[in-house]
């Protein structure tokens, strides 16, 4: 119990931090003050000092959330503000009945308002949502997640500038403080990614502004670095108008720091989860963050969502710059019609400063205006985009213009969103375009891969399926075309195909370089996804992780494969239905299998789990997510592996919970059968060894 001195002394506090601050954070202020101070009153102890306090602070308190938004407020400060109106409601006489009345309005739009609403910009600002943590510790306010905005303006600087001028205009902590730092190596990345798509000349630099709306405090830290980023990619674009207007969606937000080649680094991660309870209260639908943090974000969200309501929040791990500015979810490229897009650039050159004269003028800008967009448009020869057509598919370059386009023989191509790729394979700027057709069986050109160099001249074609290796791979199958992936090992690129078929089901893996010359190749007894290209034993070179079916023990498996010794075809060797005892075994790095859950059994028609995910962890684990119900996707469940997949952990999702808790008959707590089901399945693991299946029971 606090005596009467401790009550003033709180008072003062409450005075003093009238005169530092209004609107939210006095709002914050006082239904903390009243929050403890109702419990003092509760025993009858505070003789009187709650009426009195209530006379004094209740009008500013009110006027403080007449001009705050309501949405700002958590669930636990909303809960502190019904106290306090109750409060005030029980001391009857002593609140105008108008302060009650505006503080019950914001209490109800404050529990409803979970809508983004950003503010208005002018044409030439760009605007995102951010995540901040704020501290005011003069305020004795706990740390919060806040949602602010960011602005972003740019402008060019004069031709004998060497350097861009970043420019912060809110207060940081001191002079050289990491988000400063951070705002200057996000402008030079993003010049740098504009320049290397061909889209900005590199001898140009810019002045960028940026301004935080809203910030009550002092800012400081990296993870702003690349909201920073983002937001000078869409402006210096837009002031460059380019083809494609560039923009981001409003429940968008960011965090994360940069490092200087590009990638997303790790940033706080207590500060990461109060970001994240802010987002989950404020309407908010992509967050991006790091990968190194997306599995115990992930977890958080599941934890701190509203019972009984799935989350609405995604969370979008992030490797690089470039897959951020590459995820149409979260950077929206509208292409801007002919006609207009000719003008506004007519228009950006009659402002440059060095048009002066008349006849300059007039001669530029009739040039511009006829000829020069035009040309741009034809000289670029690059491809950057795919399009299928009925028989084939036809190349654009950046502006949209056709560069090229061909087709095959057949009746139809049918759609498949993993069968081509454009990627500068040879590393001279120019890119390469792989196709694989998918066309009825009969065709000539059915189950091969194509390259093309930017001209659309064939570089190579190479047949996927592997012949004679396999029971049923005597030729003349009918092979459906899986997927096209194109990895970095050691920095070079690698071309990855995947041909499927079935009795005996089976995934054929073909390893390419960028000349088309084979590295390797494997057979898989199911299905197979390439999933992470991931260094598990340290030698500079990473392996390929597949994610597979894996039909003849009834689960799924995790496959990585050496590119450089790569041969063979998996286990089982033995079989009743089909003989495989005369293949090659295969030569891999490593092969586990997951078994099913007990959920998978009850929940999916084949008795089985299905391949979901495979991500780096939090713990720079590899976390294997397996699909365990038709009913619930994200019901899963995770074997976190270290990089020998060697399975440390098992672990699942709340999906699953919940979802196991409906179908499982059992008179225990969930808690009991989940902990029994996680041993069964950890212990039903299995590694192929040279000696056969090996079974290492791990406590779970």
């Amino acid at each position: 119990m606090r005596s009467i001195s401790d009550l003033e002394s709180s008072a003062r506090h409450l005075r003093a931090c009238s005169q530092r601050t209004q609107g939210l954070h006095f709002l914050l202020c006082g239904i903390e003050f009243f929050s403890k101070l109702a419990l003092e009153d509760s025993g009858g102890t505070a003789w009187g000092f709650v009426e009195a306090s209530l006379r004094e602070f209740a009008p500013d308190i009110a006027t403080a959330a007449r001009s705050s938004p309501p949405g700002d407020l958590l669930p636990d400060e909303i809960n502190k503000l019904e106290q306090f109106i109750a409060l005030a409601e029980s001391k009857s006489g002593i609140v105008f009945p108008q302060d009650v009345a505006d503080l019950k309005s914001h209490l109800q739009q404050a529990r409803s308002s979970r809508t983004v609403v950003p503010p208005a910009a002018a044409d030439d600002q760009i605007v995102l949502a951010g995540l901040f943590v704020e501290y005011n510790p003069e305020l004795r306010l706990a740390p919060r997640g806040q949602l602010l905005w960011l602005r972003v303006e740019c402008e060019r600087r004069r031709r004998q500038k060497a350097v861009d001028q970043v420019i912060v205009r809110n207060q940081t902590t001191k002079p050289d403080d990491e988000l400063r730092r951070q705002a200057d190596l996000a402008v030079q990345l993003a010049r740098e990614y504009l320049v290397s798509r061909r889209l900005l000349n590199p001898k140009k630099r810019f002045r960028v502004d940026y301004e935080i709306e809203g910030a009550a405090s002092s800012l400081t830290g990296p993870s702003l670095g690349l909201a920073f980023a983002v937001g000078a990619v869409l402006s210096i674009a837009r002031h460059e108008i380019l083809r494609d207007s560039l923009s981001v969606p409003a429940d968008v937000a960011f965090s994360g720091a940069l490092s200087e080649d590009g990638r997303i680094v790790p940033i706080d991660g207590e500060g990461l989860r109060l970001k994240l309870t802010r987002a989950i209260h404020s309407g908010l639908r992509h967050v991006v963050v790091p990968r190194a943090h997306v599995t115990e974000a992930w977890e958080f969200v599941q934890r701190e969502s509203p019972k009984g309501a799935d989350p609405t929040l995604n969370l979008v791990a992030a490797d690089d710059l470039a897959t951020v500015l590459n995820d149409r979810n979260l950077v929206f490229p509208q292409r801007r019609p002919r006609t207009v897009y000719q003008v506004l650039r007519f228009r950006r050159q009659l402002q440059q400063p060095r048009v002066g004269i008349p006849i300059r003028v007039t001669l530029i800008g009739v040039m511009g205006f006829l000829g020069w967009p035009y040309l741009q448009t034809i000289l670029d020869r690059n491809p950057v985009e795919l399009v299928r057509t009925k028989r084939g598919f036809r190349v654009e370059n950046q502006y949209g213009r056709e560069l090229w386009s061909k087709e095959f023989v057949g009746d139809s191509v049918a759609p498949h969103g993993d069968n081509w790729k454009i990627d500068d394979l040879d590393g001279d700027g120019r890119n390469e375009v792989l196709y694989a057709p998918m066309i009825p069986q009969g065709s000539p050109e059915l189950n091969w891969v194509f390259c093309y160099e930017s001209d659309g001249t064939q570089r190579f074609r190479r047949y996927c399926p592997i012949i004679g290796e396999y029971p049923g791979d005597s030729g003349g199958v009918y092979y459906d075309f899986e997927h096209l992936s194109i990895p970095r090992v050691a920095g070079i690129p690698v071309i990855v195909t995947e041909v499927a078929a079935s009795s005996p089901g089976r995934s054929h893996i073909r390893l390419w370089n960028s000349q088309g010359d084979s590295l390797g190749w494997y057979v898989n007894a199911g299905g197979s996804k390439f999933s992470l290209a991931e260094d598990l034993n340290g030698d500079g070179k990473e392996e390929l992780l597949f994610h597979c079916y894996f039909h003849p023990l009834g689960g799924t498996s995790v496959l990585a494969l050496s590119v450089d010794s790569t041969y063979g075809c998996s286990p089982p060797y033995d079989s009743a239905n089909y003989d495989r005892r005369g293949v090659t075994r295969g030569r891999q790095y490593a092969y586990t299998f997951l078994p099913s859950s007990e959920l998978a059994r009850i929940d999916i028609p084949s008795g089985y789990s299905q391949p979901f995910e495979v991500r780096r962890s939090a713990t720079q684990e590899i976390a294997v997510y397996n699909n365990e119900s038709a009913k619930e996707r994200y019901a899963c469940t995770i074997f976190f592996l270290d990089f020998g997949l060697q399975v440390k952990k098992v672990s699942y999702t709340e999906q699953f919970n919940t979802r196991y808790s409906l179908l499982i008959d059992s008179t225990d707590d969930l808690n009991a059968c989940i902990e029994r089901e996680s041993e069964r399945v950890g212990s039903a693991v299995l590694y192929w060894t040279q000696d056969g299946w090996v079974k290492r029971v791990t406590q779970f």
